[in-house]
């Protein structure tokens, strides 16, 4: 079972770009596959753009939506952007998703990954960010992250906790 670590409350996009830098330096030169959970226009593409800049990518991030992966060049990195979205039959996930998660230094970001649940495609050590927006005013949003038990280690100063006694 994967665990809920963090219950944040993000109060603008500086922070949301913070903790997207705080989980790139983590997995930087690593290989992790990060699902990215939220309704339309919760904030999932940013936090992707935020995340791929901080390790160093100069490639323009964009919500694959229509071409359901995109990839992004860092110099630790190779990033699969996936956005399933608009995919009806888990039968057609494609090959590269696959392929994607089995590469060295290879970080998967999965948006909608919903059609992939029970799935034995995903690795049981995955990192899940659930995000929705808040209702205290436009760039605030509630932010979970869930996975491995290092997660506790990341540096999340100046950032609002939800529920501290969720950490260590």
């Amino acid at each position: 079972m994967i665990k809920t670590i963090f219950d944040l409350q993000i109060s603008s996009q500086s922070q949301t770009q913070s903790l997207a830098q705080s989980l790139a330096e983590r997995l930087a030169g690593q290989s992790a596959c990060i699902e990215l959970i939220g309704d339309i226009g919760a904030g999932k593409t940013t936090f992707c753009q935020y995340f791929v800049a901080a390790l160093g990518s100069q490639d323009s991030v964009n919500s694959p939506t229509f071409t359901l992966e995109n990839i992004y060049n860092a110099p630790k990195n190779t990033v699969h952007h996936f956005d399933l979205y608009r995919l009806e039959n888990p039968s057609l996930i494609p090959e590269e998703l696959s392929a994607a998660l089995s590469q060295d230094q290879s970080i998967v970001l999965i948006e909608w990954p919903g059609l992939l649940e029970g799935s034995s495609i995903l690795p049981p050590q995955r990192i899940i960010i659930q995000i929705q927006p808040s209702s205290k005013h436009q760039e605030a949003r509630r932010i979970k992250i869930s996975g491995p038990d290092w997660l506790v280690d990341l540096d999340l100063r100046g950032i609002e906790l939800n529920n501290p006694g969720v950490l260590k």
